[in-house]
């Protein structure tokens, strides 16, 4: 979409939301000073992996144990790198990442009453590239775009001004228009339309992934496995460049559990025996049949990190859907797909921050998201034609 286009769409629903909530006595208390807010995503990453853990142990204060399936697992790492390099059938033909931009746009207030709620804007995209070994570039493939408008929902704003603004999903291509009411959190709606924005953002990656072809290679999804449409894909990994600390790791021989600490020790392109998850509590149980259990996974060393940086800087955790393969296939594919992704490390994207634990396809993804999406400029003017149009109503 063009700059003119962006400026168009953006003219048209902020007309239409002023008109609605000057019709109906409503304010529009704006905050269009202030920064696009996101939550950074390292954060985002691991708060989501503690939740995933959360709901699979069945509380937020217990860890989840690891156990190692492997059944000669390495002493404590494993080199990945081979004389003949990474097998064809192996090797990461595309790479899929999700990104997302949200604004705060301010309050819209109902002077009748006294009450209000927020009003967010956020734009999110999911972006495929593919990576040509021959020629060494990493081209995008596919990309879904949509923009998000949280408003208070009926019971706070009166329904006809609610119904008004989400009649705009039907003349504005790829928008939608989600309620926020004090009924659905006990926190702060910010927070709660936060949770949102990212769930539609990871809908936008199932829907761009269930597009691809199905005689595919390899597909990267940048993060950790965490939407249950994934656990049955074939030939998909995720890889996460930050990870829940709530693991327990236990081992074959009788040694003592260890906590993620240990990986600091992790040695360059090795990574860790293979692990599949179990509740801590369950450990004379067999491991459950759904969630985390349809997971395998294990972490490898990108690169070292510098001292400034914490010791987990260049470790990055890998998940692969377990379908039984036994225990020797796993060695075989995790050494595979370990090597795979050391093939896609390089370029370094030094010295961008965490430059240690990325991978090049996603930063390229990251880049061309980053230029799709719309920033502070844009939200600012969808917050200047609502006032605008408010006053002439």
């Amino acid at each position: 979409m063009s700059e003119a286009e962006a400026s168009d769409v953006l003219d048209r629903i902020g007309h239409n939301i002023g008109q609605a909530l000057s019709e109906n006595d409503l304010e529009f208390s704006a905050f269009g000073d202030s920064p696009v807010e996101e939550m950074t995503r390292p954060e985002a990453d691991m708060i989501e992996d503690d939740l995933q853990i959360s709901a699979f142990t069945g509380s937020g204060r217990r860890v989840v144990e690891a156990i190692p399936l492997e059944p000669r697992p390495p002493e404590d790492f494993r080199q990945v790198t081979q004389a003949g390099g990474t097998e064809r059938n192996f090797k990461i033909d595309l790479c899929i990442d999700g990104s997302l931009r949200t604004k705060y746009m301010g309050e819209i207030l109902v002077s009748a009453t006294g009450g209000g709620a927020p009003f967010i804007a956020s734009h999110i995209g999911a972006l495929v590239v593919k990576i040509d070994y021959e020629t060494g570039k990493v081209s995008p493939t596919s990309v879904q775009l949509k923009l998000g408008l949280y408003i208070p929902a009926k019971g706070i704003i009166p329904d006809i001004a609610y119904e008004r603004i989400k009649t705009l999903e039907s003349s504005v291509k790829d928008l939608y228009v989600e309620p926020l009411g004090f009924g659905e959190t006990e926190g702060d709606l910010r927070l709660s339309a936060g949770g949102k924005v990212r769930n539609r953002m990871h809908e936008l990656e199932i829907g761009i992934v269930d597009s691809l072809p199905t005689n595919r290679g390899w597909l990267l999804i940048d993060g950790a496995l965490r939407i249950p449409s994934f656990y049955s894909l074939s030939r998909t990994i995720g890889v996460a460049k930050s990870f829940s600390h709530k693991v327990i790791f236990s081992a074959n021989d009788g040694r003592r559990p260890r906590s993620i600490s240990h990986l600091a020790r992790l040695p360059l392109k090795h990574r860790s025996p293979i692990y599949r998850y179990r509740p801590a509590e369950n450990r004379d149980q067999t491991p459950p049949t759904e969630g985390l259990s349809n997971l395998v996974f294990w972490y490898l060393r990108l690169r070292t990190p510098p001292p400034e940086m914490e010791p987990l800087g260049g470790i990055v955790k890998i998940d692969l859907p377990f379908h039984d393969e036994s225990p020797d296939d796993l060695t075989h594919i995790a050494d595979q797909l370990s090597e795979a992704v050391l093939d896609i490390s390089n370029p370094s994207i030094f010295p961008r921050p965490r430059w240690p634990s990325f991978l090049y396809p996603i930063r390229v993804t990251e880049e061309y998201l980053g230029s799709m999406l719309y920033g502070a400029n844009h939200f600012m003017r969808l917050g200047v034609v609502i006032r605008s149009a408010m006053q002439r109503t």
